[in-house]
């Protein structure tokens, strides 16, 4: 878990203070393959299999080309406004592009404006089965992530409190 300060919480929702389950702002998730996903909307459209992935800090949505390109407006990889190159990314160098939105990320009922958007535009299709929700827009809240029968996905911002 890749969070400042250990600022995450996973409970059973029964020990959930219910101090926190007022002050989180949830959003419905499920489980798949292992996997948390989470009910989100990106540009007023409802995105199906984002998983968040606790390991990903650097990211607030890492997706395959076709998304990127949709939910920035961007015609191609020449159009991204950030660049970064990693060494040793599971043993790989890993290339990864980036661009604000178009509009906003919604989270429950918190939005989140123009949120960045990543790719690899080496590996234009390699998120085939789900894109990712990282931690960059977490860092300064905190997470409860509900496992339970009816999974869902918390956040207390820490900055309203």
């Amino acid at each position: 878990m890749d969070f400042p300060k250990q600022r995450v919480c996973l409970l059973e929702r029964g020990d959930l203070p219910e101090s926190l389950d007022q002050a989180a702002d949830w959003a419905s998730a499920e489980i798949r393959h292992g996997k948390l996903y989470v009910d989100l909307e990106l540009n007023g459209k409802k995105l199906d299999g984002i998983h968040y992935d606790t390991g990903s800090s650097l990211y607030t949505l890492d997706v395959n080309l076709s998304l990127w390109k949709e939910a920035t407006g961007k015609s191609g990889t020449k159009d991204a406004t950030t660049h970064y190159s990693f060494c040793c990314v599971w043993g790989h160098e890993l290339e990864s592009i980036g661009a604000p939105a178009s509009g906003d990320l919604k989270i429950g009922s918190h939005v989140y404006p123009k949120p960045m958007m990543t790719t690899d535009p080496a590996h234009p299709d390699s998120y085939t089965d789900w894109n990712t929700l990282g931690n960059a827009l977490f860092t300064g809240s905190i997470v409860i992530l509900d496992l339970g029968a009816h999974p869902r996905f918390g956040v207390i911002d820490s900055s309203s409190r």
